[in-house]
């Protein structure tokens, strides 16, 4: 079941990449995961701490907004112009992680699919990086899949690009039938590999995560 944890996950992912030689975009996930998490700390907990009037302040306004709470004008405690600065910079953090989060988190499914997985299997093949890394990060990849929406998103996302990439009608009519082949055998070896994963019982059964 603790396997079954992102945080558990992207904890040993991250040492990982600690003990071997440094991809770039490999660490793109971490700096979002990183910011997305200060926001949220801040936003949450440091500002209501420091200036303990600011989560009253914050939620008149919500309420005022959603319209649980009474009218009020310009001067009124629904009112952002009333507001204290740290209140307003609270505010502005609430409305980040409200309108990106779910966005950010798709684009980093969609970036360790896309991305990642190319530059380490490159790495590796100018001899740039370790040979290990790719079949690692495969294996995590493998275990998002079984556990997370958003990955099975981002592969299904891929998948339609390439297919419409290298499959007639919408492929270039200069692509040459061999590759067209190669890649049917690698994608369907790809999609078998991740069906097992999900035919596999999980602790996390009927559990899905971010």
């Amino acid at each position: 079941r603790i396997g079954s944890d992102e945080n558990v996950q992207y904890f040993f992912l991250a040492l990982v990449w600690y003990m071997m030689a440094p991809v770039f975009p490999s660490l793109v996930p971490f700096i979002i995961f990183s910011a997305l998490h200060v926001v949220h700390y801040l936003s949450g907990t440091f500002l209501g701490v420091v200036f303990p009037q600011v989560s009253q302040e914050v939620a008149a306004v919500q309420n005022h907004r959603s319209g649980t709470g009474r009218p009020a004008g310009n001067t009124g405690s629904g009112s952002t112009a009333s507001l204290s600065a740290p209140a307003r910079f609270a505010l502005v953090l609430n409305n980040v992680s409200k309108n990106y989060s779910t966005r950010a988190l798709d684009a980093v499914s969609l970036w360790e699919v896309a991305v990642v997985l190319p530059a380490l299997i490159l790495s590796a093949v100018t001899l740039r990086g370790s040979f290990i890394a790719p079949f690692v990060y495969v294996h995590f990849l493998r275990i998002r899949y079984v556990v997370s929406a958003k990955t099975q998103r981002a592969f299904h996302f891929v998948r339609v690009k390439l297919d419409h990439f290298f499959y007639p009608p919408t492929a270039h009519p200069s692509m040459p039938p061999f590759v067209t082949n190669v890649y049917g055998k690698a994608r369907d070896f790809v999609v078998s590999f991740g069906e097992k994963a999900m035919q596999q019982p999980s602790p996390a059964a009927g559990q899905r995560t971010r």
